[in-house]
């Protein structure tokens, strides 16, 4: 059990420090939402130093999101690892996250949705969509504080049933 008390303790160290990077380039580029198509082509296709930082800072604000929901998923595994919950390493993720909404660490299945197909949007931008590149960009920058809370519960959640790690 020690071990899986190690695993979850690191698993919220990364985590933390995951969503500290993230909030902080958040903050880095807040001052360019909300975002329109022809600012994000502008910023793109102009070879100024000015444009060239401006768009370094959102596509590292945009992985530091997508790394950091990767990271929540292992996570899960963890915390129900620490719990002994029956396959917990094979169970299916849908699964796990109803496990993780019933315990208070998202607020619905239908938000790690969202959450998702923002990642997936930033990571495969479909040509000739626009107006939903222009959506999911900002829902970017919306979601930001959901993954933060969403690591706080996490944390939270796992202090008050495993004092240990406290």
């Amino acid at each position: 059990m020690d071990n899986e008390y190690a695993m979850l303790a690191h698993k919220i160290a990364v985590l933390r420090f995951a969503k500290d990077n993230l909030l902080w380039s958040g903050d880095r580029v807040s001052c360019f939402f909300p975002m329109t198509m022809e600012w994000i082509d502008e910023t793109r296709t102009q070879n100024t130093e000015e444009k060239r930082v401006a768009w370094e800072a959102l596509e590292s604000f945009f992985s530091r999101f997508a790394k950091l929901q990767d990271l929540l998923g292992p996570a899960f595994r963890s915390l129900l690892n620490a719990e002994m919950e029956p396959n917990a390493n094979s169970q299916p993720f849908l699964e796990m996250l109803a496990d993780m909404e019933k315990r208070g660490v998202i607020d619905s299945l239908a938000t790690w949705r969202d959450l998702r197909d923002v990642r997936n949007g930033l990571s495969h931008p479909y040509l000739g969509e626009e107006a939903s590149a222009e959506a999911v960009i900002n829902r970017v920058k919306y979601h930001c504080d959901t993954l933060a809370d969403y690591v706080d519960r996490f944390e939270g959640y796992c202090f008050a049933h495993f004092p240990v790690l406290v």
